[in-house]
């Protein structure tokens, strides 16, 4: 089975090459690309690099998700990374109450190591810094992955980018 073009476009894999149809090396990684003898030339622009922009997000999406689960409770690095202004606020205040702070309140006696309201604070700004420092990484490997992406020029640049993607963790 052999890949084949016909007309510089993709026309199948086939055991026998068909009339007229030149092999290839490969099936280029988008459907527009065109063959012009020695590589699969991409398409400019187009939706294919949003397509594959698409695919690092999710990647980078399921990674996060399944570290998030693993190590952290995600409620309690989403309210790290929403509110941490009003934690902040929180660990200044000499005299907080519970009426003040619900979402914070919440965690008494619940979270690990929370038995007071000022306790909330430093809990969890320590649960989302720990969060920034595992989802940083693994954003920054997202954001190279899709800069390098919209600068392919062939279906083989392409399938370079996409396998060299190095996820941390």
């Amino acid at each position: 089975m052999k890949h084949y073009t016909i007309a510089g476009r993709y026309y199948g894999y086939f055991a026998d090459a068909p009339e007229g149809a030149t092999e290839v090396p490969s099936r280029p990684l988008v459907d527009d690309a065109t063959w012009d003898g020695a590589a699969w030339l991409l398409p400019a622009g187009g939706d294919w690099i949003a397509g594959f922009c698409a695919q690092v997000d999710a990647e980078a999406n399921t990674r996060a998700a399944k570290v998030a689960t693993e190590h952290h409770a995600l409620n309690d690095i989403m309210l790290g990374q929403l509110y941490e202004a009003l934690l902040l606020t929180l660990s200044a205040d000499p005299s907080p109450t519970e009426a003040e702070y619900p979402l914070l309140a919440s965690l008494v006696g619940i979270a690990p190591g929370v038995t007071t309201l000022p306790e909330a604070a430093p809990y969890l700004l320590a649960t989302a810094r720990g969060w920034g420092a595992i989802a940083g990484p693994i954003n920054r490997t997202r954001l190279i992955a899709k800069a390098q992406i919209a600068t392919c020029t062939t279906s083989e640049e392409l399938r370079a980018v996409r396998d060299g993607i190095v996820w941390p963790g």
